[in-house]
């Protein structure tokens, strides 16, 4: 859930911010005039994105391991893998709200709001067992829970959980084509 939350925070609290500040200041019509097109540049944060996460969940899983002895991940491939859709899902979801939202302050404000939505109700809070049942009905709408389940069923040698990977893949889906509509607006 905590690796989970890592790939979430970077995307919903870094590309969108950056985003909405380029076109709220005018940068994205200002490359119009260069030979770089908009799609480009929201690549480019996404990468720098997906690698921040990466970044970031190694320093997290270390400190687990030494601090508290976790358990490293059963199955390597279907972790990174199920690691990679989430970052990248997340980074995509960042770049549809920084293609959406007016300002660097409103996506800013929305990064945080989302960030204590998705710590409380995705299961790097309270566990999902203790929440009342309209808060777990709530969580089971919410992509986070969806990318949790996904990383600690492949992180437990399980597979990917199927309906998990679909959610997290259609949210990936749906964030690419929501940024490209509107950076080809911009």
């Amino acid at each position: 859930s905590y690796v989970a939350l890592v790939a979430a925070t970077v995307g919903v609290l870094t590309v969108p911010v950056h985003l909405a500040g380029y076109r709220e200041h005018g940068i994205i019509r200002r490359l119009r005039a260069s030979a770089i097109p908009p799609t480009v540049l929201v690549a480019a944060h996404s990468v720098v994105a997906v690698v921040i996460s990466a970044v970031s969940s190694a320093v997290l899983i270390m400190a687990s391991v030494l601090g508290y002895e976790a358990r490293l991940p059963s199955d390597w491939p279907a972790t990174v893998g199920a690691f990679v859709l989430v970052a990248v899902a997340f980074a995509a979801l960042g770049s549809a709200l920084g293609a959406l939202l007016p300002t660097a302050r409103a996506a800013q404000g929305l990064g945080v709001l989302l960030f204590f939505v998705f710590m409380l109700l995705g299961g790097a809070g309270p566990p999902m067992e203790v929440l009342p049942d309209a808060m777990a009905d709530i969580a089971e709408f919410l992509p986070i829970t969806h990318a949790a389940r996904l990383l600690r069923s492949a992180w437990l040698g399980e597979g990917w959980e199927g309906t998990a990977a679909l959610v997290v893949a259609g949210m990936l889906v749906v964030a690419v084509v929501v940024a490209l509509w509107r950076f080809a607006e911009d």
